[in-house]
């Protein structure tokens, strides 16, 4: 579901890929700007309830409980470059033949900054 936030954010995408083309010459140094508390508080929102905790043990209903403490200090690592993705659990499924399928389970703070770093690497 796109909201108008991620509308907006698309927008300002859309705005700097166009500059991009446009100006092969122009640096952009950050995108930093655009991952604020409201976009990554909507990236929580589209995360899927009753999953598997990572590998912090921190499931998605427990990261809610202060949601707004913890993607403040999100927003504030990720601009201060300090964010550090945890390791991904890894775990093993079994499968009917017997044999098992590695699954990797990432942590619920990881799964939103990858959320919103979609919509980043999509335009072009």
């Amino acid at each position: 579901m796109i909201t108008k936030l991620v509308s907006k954010t698309l927008k300002v995408l859309m705005a700097i890929a166009i500059r991009a083309r446009e100006d092969p010459t122009c640096k952009f140094t950050s995108l930093a700007h655009l991952l604020t508390e409201d976009f990554l508080k909507e990236c929580f929102r589209e995360l899927k309830r009753g999953k598997s905790p990572g590998i912090d043990g921190v499931t998605v209903g427990e990261y809610a409980k202060a949601l707004d403490e913890n993607i403040a200090n999100l927003v504030a690592r990720l601009k201060a470059k300090q964010y550090k993705p945890q390791p991904v659990l890894r775990v093993y499924i079994p499968k009917p033949n017997g044999d098992k399928r590695p699954l990797g389970i990432p942590a619920v703070e990881d799964k939103i900054v990858q959320m919103a770093l979609i919509p980043l690497c999509q335009i072009s």
